[in-house]
């Protein structure tokens, strides 16, 4: 056996290594991995930005760049989830920013499948199952499409395939000892699997409880208890404030659950904003119940919910512990009330566990389905035996490779990352900006990355939730400021805004104001309203004077009177 392990890891890394290739490679020379979605320019902006702040010295914990000058709580707003913004720090240094994403994508491809044939390997179920392991979890849909989605966090799955596979050993194992080493580590793994995304902490210590109440012997509970100590022990600086949080009911983001026991329940948190969950659906598109919207996270979701259960069963992968940590992922992944009627599962959590009202994509618990379907699968093979085993693993291998092409996710699409001229003409100024429109997308956070400047928006600047209440108190209370944000919505409305409620937000050390002609053009042209492109200019030219740059995708204003180094080209 010892004379194998070189060759299964070099086969092994092989593999991987080939597969993750095989789905970034014909796509790495078009730009970033992926598509260009709102999650990803925001995961773009939280690898820019925690590299900037590690290079100037600077906190993690608040961004005050974004919501300027009140700025961005990153630990209360995000949880502080920033791993894989950090990880990526070293790769941006070496290749840039295209490269340094390109290249956590492959970091994560590769290290969620060395996980998982580790894993196989280490249950001595022979080379084709372990190939297979690392195969599928690299080839797994629920990681592409997180990946594609522009969530990198979401798709960093290693933590937890090693949190469970190492829970795994340390129930089963006689040697107290060994068993305590264990614990150790599988609580520090744990506890990287929260500080990576804190639901799939959650998700994974659910799993663990099952694993631990249906796995025979009395040290299982001593043990299981010393893994939650050390992960919470180690989460704590995070964890404790987050939690004390949403006792106390100070989480605005948080659903308001209360509506959900009503005839017609509304999907809305606590500051009123409506909410569109991500739920397990069996059809496509959205599911609705009376005023209840969620998006359906629909197409394979089902069949990945379903096969690796069967997998799990024909190998007898240790029957019942594995077949209720894949009901307890589907039970929370379709949400709070399927068909209309309540699902007492996510229900209950949201009641009990403290933080779990803020997860508005239980969808994502579908990431215990990875382990379940890559050790199914290799448990099946190794049960099959050594030649219909290798037959089998290269069929389930196939099946793998034409449905990732089906889907589109093998090869990767990609995006382009380049930011709009205005942004680079920014780039040697000082001062803050306001970009307009107020709360179209995600695009300025784009922009950012380049110009580099302080701006009155942000991440969700329509969110009651998200946007710091004394930014929302400033829009309500400086006419000026109103004024301007509701002029590309309604140009014609006049204004009486005073001059000193003007200089007060350029006291604030704002000194551009940029309006994004495109949201208006998708708004007005595609409606024959193209006058209303031309009043917005005029009532522009009323508020902020006479624009200091134009060009097809932005005009820049100088209110306050500063002048600008580059010239409209």
């Amino acid at each position: 056996m010892q004379q194998k392990r070189p060759i299964t890891t070099l086969l092994s890394a092989s593999l991987l290594g080939a597969l993750a290739a095989f789905i970034m490679l014909p796509s790495l020379g078009g730009g970033a991995l992926g598509a260009r979605t709102i999650d990803a320019l925001g995961s773009w902006w939280f690898q820019w930005w925690v590299d900037a702040q590690l290079s100037a010295g600077g906190s993690l914990q608040r961004a005050e760049i974004m919501f300027h000058p009140f700025g961005k709580d990153v630990v209360a707003d995000t949880g502080a989830n920033l791993v894989d913004a950090l990880l990526a720090v070293p790769f941006r240094h070496a290749w840039g920013p295209v490269g340094g994403w390109n290249a956590l994508a492959a970091l994560i491809l590769i290290s969620n499948g060395a996980v998982a044939a580790f894993w196989s390997h280490r249950m001595r179920l022979g080379l084709p199952a372990t190939l297979l392991a690392g195969a599928v979890t690299t080839l797994h849909p629920y990681v592409l499409f997180e990946l594609e989605q522009g969530r990198p966090a979401q798709a960093m799955l290693a933590p937890m395939l090693a949190t469970i596979g190492l829970a795994q050993a340390t129930f089963a194992t006689q040697d107290p000892r060994r068993a305590t080493r264990l614990s150790i580590v599988t609580g520090l793994t744990l506890a990287l699997t929260a500080w990576v995304y804190w639901y799939a902490g959650f998700f994974v210590a659910l799993a663990l409880v099952l694993l631990a109440l249906t796995h025979p012997g009395r040290p299982r509970l001593t043990r299981l208890t010393m893994i939650g100590a050390l992960s919470v022990l180690a989460t704590s600086p995070v964890l404790i404030p987050l939690a004390t949080a949403a006792m106390t009911d100070c989480v605005p983001a948080a659903l308001a659950t209360e509506s959900w026991l009503k005839a017609t329940p509304e999907i809305v948190n606590r500051a009123g904003d409506a909410v569109a969950l991500c739920t397990l659906t069996l059809g496509e598109g959205a599911c609705q119940a009376g005023q209840l919207t969620s998006r359906g996270w629909s197409g394979t979701g089902p069949i990945l919910g379903i096969l690796p259960l069967v997998l799990a069963l024909a190998a007898g992968l240790h029957g019942r512990r594995w077949w209720l940590v894949g009901l307890l992922a589907i039970g929370i992944a379709i949400g709070p009330l399927p068909g209309g009627s309540g699902n007492p599962l996510y229900l209950a959590l949201v009641s009990v566990v403290p933080g779990f009202a803020r997860l508005y994509w239980p969808c994502r618990a579908l990431a215990l389905i990875v382990p379940l379907t890559a050790m199914g699968a290799a448990a099946l093979v190794h049960k099959a035996g050594p030649r219909p085993g290798r037959w089998l693993a290269g069929g389930l291998l196939l099946a793998l490779l034409i449905e990732g092409r089906l889907q589109g996710s093998t090869p990767m699409s990609t995006w382009s990352p380049e930011a709009p001229a205005w942004a680079h003409c920014l780039a040697d100024e000082e001062g803050g900006v306001i970009v307009l429109p107020w709360g179209v997308d995600q695009e300025p956070l784009l922009a950012q990355t380049v110009h580099e400047k302080p701006t009155l928006g942000g991440m969700n600047e329509r969110s009651r939730a998200l946007v710091p209440a004394a930014l929302t108190e400033l829009r309500s209370t400086n006419a000026w400021l109103r004024d301007l944000l509701h002029a590309p919505r309604n140009p014609r409305v006049p204004s009486e805004a005073p001059a000193e409620d003007k200089a007060a937000i350029g006291a604030l050390g704002h000194r551009w104001v940029v309006l994004r002609r495109q949201p208006m053009i998708d708004t007005h042209l595609r409606t024959g309203q193209d006058h209303r492109l031309r009043a917005t200019q005029l009532r522009m030219t009323n508020l902020a004077g006479v624009p200091v740059y134009m060009d097809e995708d932005a005009w820049i204003f100088a209110p306050w009177g500063h002048s600008l180094g580059c010239s409209t080209p």
